[in-house]
């Protein structure tokens, strides 16, 4: 007789670890928003690229990231993993973070399962910290990395920057509103 158990599995240090796509939750469709309040949006120039706008300054559906939620093979205190997408154009871009902290937008397909302990397009769902309605998100590459905002002269553009343990940056903390209605 096959026993199951339902505590997850804990992983040694030298196996395998991965991620895989959570088949029970869809997709979700979202709008991110920086400390300021400025939506997120998608830019489709030379290289797919995301800065914060104002509200009245953004379109629509620039401005609509889907959320996936993934499943680690191993349980870790990471945080949730997730996978930021955008359809544009008829093609599918991934949030992807590099070893070397840059953050950029991959034309991709969502992958069902990375055999892995680290991928480019996977961050960390955590809160900014206790009692608060914002996230944070560090990618899972480059630890303590997290997406955040940064002003430049003419916008605020979406970038991976470093944020010690127990350092509190505002510049880190992201608001998700879902849109349940959206198709």
């Amino acid at each position: 007789m096959a026993s199951y158990h339902c505590c997850p599995k804990i992983c040694l240090e030298d196996e395998v670890d991965g991620f895989r796509l959570d088949k029970f939750s869809q997709p979700t469709a979202t709008n991110l928003k920086n400390c300021m309040q400025h939506l997120l949006t998608f830019v489709h120039d030379v290289e797919p690229f995301a800065i914060f706008l104002p509200d009245e300054n953004t379109e629509e559906h620039q401005a609509i990231f889907l959320l996936h939620k993934y499943r680690e093979n191993c349980q870790h205190q990471n945080g949730l993993a997730v996978v930021f997408s955008k359809c544009s154009d008829n093609k599918m871009y991934v949030l992807c973070s590099s070893s070397c902290g840059e953050i950029s937008f991959k034309e991709r397909e969502i992958p069902n399962n990375i055999q892995s302990q680290a991928s480019e397009c996977i961050f960390y769902q955590r809160t900014f910290s206790d009692g608060s309605s914002s996230l944070r998100f560090e990618s899972s590459v480059k630890k303590n990395f997290y997406l955040a905002c940064e002003e430049t002269e003419s916008f605020q553009k979406l970038i991976l920057k470093y944020c010690p343990p127990g350092n509190l940056d505002e510049t880190i903390a992201m608001y998700i509103s879902i849109l349940p209605n959206y198709k």
